[in-house]
């Protein structure tokens, strides 16, 4: 995955969530995105996003497991791929629903 396209997921995820970040949490996560931390920003994202048990697009849901394929081994990758597989996608809205 190239730079340019994690900063976008954590963008595309980052405006999809922000209704459930508070100013403070919303802040961190564009500074974060903002300083080039995409992976800080995405982690949080998705951990805020499961812990509401937020409804997300199907295609973003997917987005967030490929992109932590690029991190396999990495600390919290279990962790994420459980939010993911067992909070996220379970709630993720059809695409075909979304028109």
């Amino acid at each position: 995955m190239k730079i340019s396209e994690e900063i976008d997921l954590a963008w595309t995820l980052a405006g999809a969530g922000e209704r459930n970040l508070s100013h403070v949490e919303r802040n961190e996560v564009y500074a974060a995105i903002g300083v080039g931390e995409a992976f800080a920003a995405i982690r949080s994202l998705i951990t805020s996003t499961a812990g509401n048990r937020m409804a997300l697009p199907a295609d973003l849901v997917a987005r967030c497991a490929s992109w932590l394929d690029f991190y396999l081994g990495h600390e919290d990758e279990q962790h994420l791929r459980g939010l993911i597989e067992d909070i996220l996608a379970p709630y993720a809205i059809p695409s075909d629903n979304l028109h």
